[in-house]
């Protein structure tokens, strides 16, 4: 016996003497004996679960995020992201976050580079005392943008991989480019097959904050609103996104939950879904209400 006791926690060993002094005074008087069993099996129970409470404030007192802090993940690649791989393009690794006083602004990284055109980039300004996440995306003149998805919507019903021709590519945009007396070459290609490809085939304005391995989650409270997100060791931060109208945010949710593999029903008001490494948190807007959503990385 007292080489188990030896073997426990001394703090547990000692609590359960205890105990065992208060059940000794219970036994002394005959008239609680009936009771003994079940005032035993009570007392002990108290015991066990304020010496387990005990030992997680030990371990809360002695948390340090620092000690706890990784490096930031690898970059996913396209099909790690589930999501379509039409610019063959090299994802490389964001840089690990500095701690918010050693941050030198503006920091830049690169999420997306193909065909030596940077397509997507991350820019972290310091405003006035506050934190911007920027997400650089190629700019393109929003009707000309149109009318290349225009020229190529029915040919990519029937064709997934038409986004990856370029010589049909070039064909249709570069006409489209020419009548609005505008240069087009390989960089504008790129440009706009990945804008294209973001909104028809990915998750539109906020794709590119799937691909940075420092966001953790993403948080939108409404349309005309910014998009914030948790950003590792930086926590939350406004970023320069947000959605138009009610009808972008409920599309997002809707193209979210089909990508998870479920069915999309606007009589259902919340959802909980996963798709690739991310959980989606939604509530759907009623009586002039915004709808929201939360993404977590997991």
């Amino acid at each position: 016996m007292d080489e188990i006791m030896f073997m426990r926690d001394p703090a547990e060993v000692e609590k359960e003497r205890e105990l065992e002094k208060i059940l000794k005074v219970v036994t002394e008087d005959p008239a609680r004996m009936e009771k003994l069993n079940v005032g035993s099996r009570f007392l002990r129970a108290l015991f066990f679960a304020a010496s387990d409470r005990e030992r997680k404030k030990e371990i809360a007192k002695n948390y340090k995020k620092e000690e706890f802090r990784q490096n930031i993940p690898r970059i996913k690649t396209y099909e790690e992201l589930q999501v379509s791989n039409v610019v063959n393009g090299k994802i490389p690794d964001a840089p690990e976050p500095p701690k918010t006083e050693e941050i030198q602004f503006p920091l830049t990284y690169t999420l997306l580079f193909a065909n030596n055109v940077n397509l997507v980039n991350v820019r972290l300004d310091n405003e006035e005392g506050k934190i911007i996440y920027n997400l650089v995306v190629p700019q393109i003149d929003e009707k000309v943008l149109e009318d290349c998805r225009d020229s190529i919507k029915l040919k990519i019903k029937f064709d997934k991989d038409v986004l990856k021709d370029d010589n049909y590519l070039i064909g249709k945009f570069g006409k489209i480019f020419s009548k609005k007396g505008l240069t087009f070459d390989a960089r504008e290609l790129e440009k706009v097959r990945y804008l294209i490809d973001r909104d028809w085939n990915n998750l539109g304005v906020i794709e590119g904050l799937f691909r940075d391995g420092n966001v953790l989650a993403i948080m939108i409270e409404g349309f005309n609103k910014p998009v914030y997100v948790d950003y590792r060791g930086l926590g939350r931060t406004e970023t320069n996104l947000n959605y138009k109208n009610e009808d972008e945010v409920v599309n997002f949710i809707k193209k979210f939950v089909r990508k998870s593999g479920y069915e999309f029903d606007d009589k259902i008001l919340s959802y909980n879904v996963k798709y690739g490494e991310f959980r989606l948190n939604a509530t759907l807007g009623v009586n002039g209400t915004s709808s929201k959503f939360i993404l977590r990385r997991e």
